[in-house]
């Protein structure tokens, strides 16, 4: 597994574009058996929209996004708060989650959503992406 995280650091190092990041995120879906995957950039300030490359039903991303579900997404929250990858899903219940972040994973759910391996990325100013 190390192996397969330093070839996602090595090609994110390398990419130029969008469409190199995303391959660097299909490639290393792909080496963890992944369906797939999503790459969110969290705002700066919050006058600032996230960014997003996913290959997640576009009806939910949208959906994620026009809802500013980053804000209360309880993946988001533990990725803020640990440097480590982690998975989620099952875990996740709602004696964990408060009424908001319960019906933002049953709405995933209706997607397809229902577990995930999240990867924080974090820079010398805190987390920044996962």
């Amino acid at each position: 597994m190390h192996r397969i995280f330093q070839n996602f650091i090595d090609q994110l190092s390398t990419a130029e574009n969008a469409n190199d990041f995303s391959e660097a995120m299909r490639v290393t879906a792909a080496a963890l058996d992944l369906s797939c995957f999503a790459y969110l950039a969290l705002p700066g300030t919050e006058d600032n929209k996230p960014r997003l490359i996913s290959t997640y039903p576009t009806e939910w991303t949208s959906h994620y996004l026009r809802n500013h579900y980053e804000r209360i997404d309880p993946v988001i929250g533990e990725a803020l708060q640990k440097p480590e990858p982690f998975k989620w899903g099952l875990s996740y219940t709602s004696k964990h989650c408060s009424t908001a972040q319960q019906r933002l994973l049953d709405e995933a759910s209706q997607f397809g959503i229902r577990f995930g391996f999240t990867v924080p990325i974090h820079d010398g100013r805190g987390p920044v992406a996962a």
